[in-house]
């Protein structure tokens, strides 16, 4: 895994920034002198790096599954498709 630092600009993933600004596991800027501060801290301090990488990695550990969900509930109202499992 990795640290997120990302800029203001999130419409096409707002809900997913958004969760993971309330777990700590996203840095988001809004300046250059923001973004010079985050890669200070994340490359300086490796506790609050890894700290950052661990919330994200559960985060994603959580989801993973929820397209499989999400298309196995929805599956009897999708049409049947020759070769696609359900």
């Amino acid at each position: 895994g990795c640290a997120i630092v990302t800029g203001p600009w999130v419409f096409n993933f707002e809900a997913q920034a958004e969760q993971f600004q309330r777990a700590e596991a996203l840095t988001l800027v809004t300046d250059e002198h923001a973004l010079s501060a985050a890669f200070e801290t994340l490359l300086v301090d490796p506790v609050i790096r890894q700290q950052q990488i661990e919330r994200a990695q559960q985060l994603v550990d959580e989801s993973r599954g929820a397209l499989d969900q999400l298309l196995t509930g929805l599956s009897p109202w999708l049409p049947d498709r020759a070769g696609v499992p359900r």
